[in-house]
């Protein structure tokens, strides 16, 4: 008699070895490569269920879809949200489950004229102007527009919000039984807290990306070390809570769609540093300083919109290439997608 583990779908139990032998053949690669440290695959590591990102995959011999319904192996018609946007042939799809919700995501063939791309009819029109914006992102201020009819963006910090109840459920959590129903009902209602943290600033960083990849044609951005900025304790939590990665990636690929591209400056371009209106070099700056005072001309101004100021000018100067002896990084668009040119 089969185990009720191995009666739906075959390739459920087959994706995860393809996976782990993709990850590992990976990390081999690394271990031998000249790539930088922080770009090279670590081990894979085991995954369990519940302190993962619970999944599993369906082949696409086994996919069938009608209208809002999908057929899941060994459980049935299921009604989705909304139906898929794009007709094609289904190569797969992956159910995955985040809190208490499940979602599915199918890989499939789409025809070009329907991806957002201005190149093709029916896409996503392109930028309204020409015309560069520089963006300084902030803790305080998520991001500060050198132009546009909206030049503050602020964050809304859910992460910061919600952080008496999270620490609230998670002191409950730590005097709970781990086998018992009190235990798992809490454990996910902070797994919905984590989401609903996560989701309130994804779409933040999209309403932001979106208005820039609609308004501008170009935008210049600060290359931050992340990284080493989470280091400093008294901030790691706050610039968590902004997402600086997640918006140059949600940023890069939708000025693609929209034609524009994504310059980006070198980590050591002063730009709050300098003065935005005669040039000179302000080296004394602190970061508790948040207005810009000009000894040389006397120009005051707020210090980040300074600092979006500067960036927009930085291909004027840089473009060559700039005071490191670095050119910028663009991320363009070409006839075959985007691409990195140093």
């Amino acid at each position: 008699m089969k185990s009720p583990l191995f009666m739906g779908s075959d390739s459920a139990a087959q994706q995860p070895f393809i996976y782990l032998d993709r990850a590992f053949k990976q990390w081999m690669k690394d271990l031998t490569s000249n790539k930088p440290k922080h770009l090279k695959k670590s081990r894979p590591k085991f995954k369990k269920k519940g302190k993962c990102v619970d999944s599993f995959y369906v082949g696409g011999d086994q996919v069938k879809v009608v209208g809002t319904k999908v057929k899941v192996p060994n459980l049935g018609w299921v009604t989705m949200a909304e139906p898929i946007k794009y007709g094609g042939h289904i190569h797969g799809m992956t159910i995955s489950r985040q809190a208490d919700k499940w979602y599915v995501s199918f890989s499939l063939d789409v025809d070009l004229c329907m991806l957002p791309s201005e190149r093709h009819p029916g896409g996503m029109p392109p930028s309204k102007n020409q015309a560069r914006c520089g963006i300084d992102l902030g803790i305080k201020t998520l991001a500060t527009l050198s132009r546009g009819d909206i030049t503050h963006w602020h964050t809304p910090k859910p992460l910061t919000q919600s952080l008496r109840k999270l620490k609230r459920y998670q002191r409950r959590l730590a005097k709970k039984v781990k086998t018992s129903r009190g235990y798992q009902k809490l454990k996910k209602k902070i797994a919905r807290l984590h989401k609903r943290i996560a989701d309130i600033r994804s779409n933040t960083l999209h309403q932001l990306t979106r208005y820039l990849s609609k308004h501008f044609n170009e935008v210049v951005i600060e290359e931050l070390n992340v990284k080493a900025m989470m280091q400093n304790r008294r901030l790691a939590r706050s610039i968590a809570d902004v997402g600086m990665y997640e918006f140059r990636r949600q940023l890069t690929y939708k000025m693609e769609w929209c034609g524009g591209q994504v310059v980006v400056a070198d980590r050591w371009f002063a730009s709050s540093k300098l003065c935005s209106q005669c040039g000179a070099k302000h080296a004394n700056l602190k970061l508790s300083d948040r207005m810009y005072h000009c000894v040389s001309c006397g120009h005051t101004q707020d210090r980040d919109e300074n600092a979006s100021v500067n960036l927009e000018r930085y291909c004027e100067t840089s473009h060559q290439e700039n005071n490191t002896g670095r050119s910028p990084e663009i991320y363009a668009v070409g006839d075959d997608g985007s691409a990195l040119l140093d």
